[in-house]
């Protein structure tokens, strides 16, 4: 545990058993009044543990790591004064490699990060009824995985316990992502492979939980979302935020929000303290 001037923090926290990948890892950010205890630590816990906010890096799937987001995590921590989990997933190579790390390995990673957080509320005392997912540029991606694609997570105690999802300069649309810039090709067959088809059943714009056989799925509803886009915004276009919203209300979901006043360039908006407070805003509407 490493002691931070702004809150309690975790590092290289294991959430796939036995794994030595570092890749398999995540940072845990706790608010000071937050008393973490496990077996061997038995300190009193808080009676109301704060809720957790879930954050997904972006870099096209092939690049970023958790210790890119320590300052954001920490503000967002005290602002909140919320549990934040910064993971890392694995990234696939800069060009396609046919046996290389490929979708679905980063969305599984994802998927599994979110489960182990689901159990360890009471070891680390934060609130894991109460879980929030903040994801940008490809991590906004996967954030919808998660919500659209019940392969990812099948249990729906784990679905239940999602109470909003934040998507930032997300990408959700591959097809019309390469539309527009044609040369992301590159990245996109590296994260994805050549197979075109694979584009569209992997985007969140294109999945809808009302057309699956399971009843359990079917009758699952979309959680609260803020979706935010900056028009300063020079690598991702704002039809990708705009028709997603659209995608998100036609599922069902009952609270749909996107932001648009915000500013700041694809990466540099994420260090800005008016997203942060944007962020803090959104979850304690839910609180």
């Amino acid at each position: 545990m490493a002691s931070g001037t702004l809150c309690k923090i975790f590092c290289g926290i294991t959430y796939i058993e036995n794994s030595n990948n570092p890749f398999h890892t995540l940072d845990l950010y706790l608010p000071l009044q937050s008393n973490y205890h496990n077996d061997t630590n038995k300190e009193l816990a808080t009676t109301n543990p704060p809720s957790l906010l879930v954050w997904i890096h972006g870099g096209a799937w092939r690049s970023g790591d958790k210790k890119d987001h320590t300052l954001t995590a920490e503000n967002l921590s005290k602002l909140g004064n919320i549990a934040v989990a910064v993971i890392n997933y694995r990234l696939n190579p800069r060009t396609f490699t046919p046996d290389g790390i490929k979708h679905p390995a980063h969305i599984n990673d994802v998927a599994s990060a979110l489960k182990f957080l689901c159990k360890k509320g009471e070891a680390f005392n934060y609130n894991s009824e109460k879980i929030y997912l903040a994801g940008h540029s490809a991590g906004a991606f996967m954030t919808g995985q998660l919500v659209f694609c019940p392969e990812y997570i099948d249990d729906d105690d784990v679905y239940a316990r999602i109470c909003g999802v934040i998507g930032m300069e997300g990408i959700y649309d591959i097809p019309r992502l390469l539309a527009t810039w044609p040369t992301y090709i590159d990245f996109v067959e590296a994260a994805f492979g050549k197979d075109e088809k694979i584009y569209k059943d992997a985007s969140p714009q294109y999945h809808s939980l009302k057309k699956f056989n399971n009843e359990h799925v079917k009758k699952r509803i979309p959680p609260p979302y803020l979706i935010i886009y900056s028009y300063e915004d020079e690598l991702i276009d704002f039809e990708q935020s705009r028709s997603y919203q659209q995608h998100v209300c036609e599922e069902g979901g009952v609270y749909v929000e996107i932001e648009t006043s915000l500013l700041g360039k694809h990466d540099a908006i994420l260090e800005t303290e008016a997203l942060h407070k944007r962020i803090i805003e959104f979850i304690s509407k839910f609180k």
